[in-house]
């Protein structure tokens, strides 16, 4: 089995991919950035739940996670962060006719991740 990258790791990755000349000259660095930004989101859910409620850490689906989460968390933070990680989804998947993530595009989503992940620092401080 492979080290656990950490969050923060995985959106430094994301950030230089943005800032890199491989995105003028690829395609693949826009979904390279979504993918990593995507599994930082999932990490950090990942993490939280298994901080504050291992059983929840388990269930079978992301969204399932995150509806979870609206106990847990002011609801519109749950709600934002799973529309986040829906369009990360989407932009992960090539589709032939479909253009790939423009840069902005990724850092929001990257942005948005970090903000997401403080939230849930936040949310677990509050609750020991």
């Amino acid at each position: 089995m492979s080290p656990r990258v950490e969050t923060e790791t995985l959106l430094s990755y994301a950030r230089q991919l943005c800032d890199s000349r491989e995105w003028q000259t690829g395609f693949w660095a826009s979904r390279a950035a979504a993918l990593l930004t995507r599994q930082a989101m999932e990490r950090s859910l990942l993490e939280y739940w298994e901080a504050t409620n291992a059983s929840v850490a388990h269930v079978s689906s992301m969204r399932a996670a995150f509806l979870l989460l609206n106990a847990h968390v002011d609801p519109p933070a749950p709600a934002h962060a799973y529309a986040v990680w829906s369009r990360l989804s989407h932009a992960c998947h090539y589709r032939p006719l479909d253009l790939p993530p423009s840069r902005e595009e990724a850092l929001g989503w990257i942005e948005d991740t970090q903000r997401f992940r403080d939230l849930l620092l936040q949310a677990h401080r509050r609750a020991r």
